[in-house]
């Protein structure tokens, strides 16, 4: 994944009114003030950095299948290998096991390529946000 770009907010001790004034930040419409719009910005923020952690999360994840898929084709289909499912590891043959492999592995990467969409609208409306409100 690409490194994201991690903006940083710095907040002086001045009253609420002053520091909007003298940064340029708007109010809330909502009333709330600047407290609103940095806690709304600081709630995007860090729900793009969730985002942007699950999915190296599963890009490592489905790293590993790949390993694992590659290393059991050239092995015997008929040989016994085992296979973590629901916390208990059941004994397998390498025929049964290298399909659900592969099949996870094109889910994880469905998973994978939704997720980072989902980081670029994020983005966009941490960007949004930032105009809106003037933060810079």
């Amino acid at each position: 994944t690409s490194a994201l770009p991690i903006f940083l907010l710095l907040v002086m001790l001045l009253p609420e009114q002053r520091l909007a004034e003298g940064r340029g930040m708007e109010r809330s419409p909502v009333g709330g003030g600047l407290q609103q719009v940095v806690a709304g910005f600081n709630r995007l923020r860090q729900e793009q950095r969730g985002m942007a952690s699950k999915a190296a999360e599963l890009e490592m994840e489905m790293n590993e299948h790949s390993l694992v898929i590659d290393t059991l084709k050239d092995v015997d289909q008929s040989r016994k290998c085992y296979r973590m499912v629901g916390g208990v590891l059941v004994e397998r043959t390498v025929k049964e096991v290298l399909p659900a492999l592969e099949n996870n592995k094109e889910q994880l990467n469905k998973i994978i390529e939704s997720l980072n969409l989902q980081l670029q609208t994020k983005g966009r409306e941490l960007n949004e946000f930032r105009e809106k409100h003037n933060i810079r």
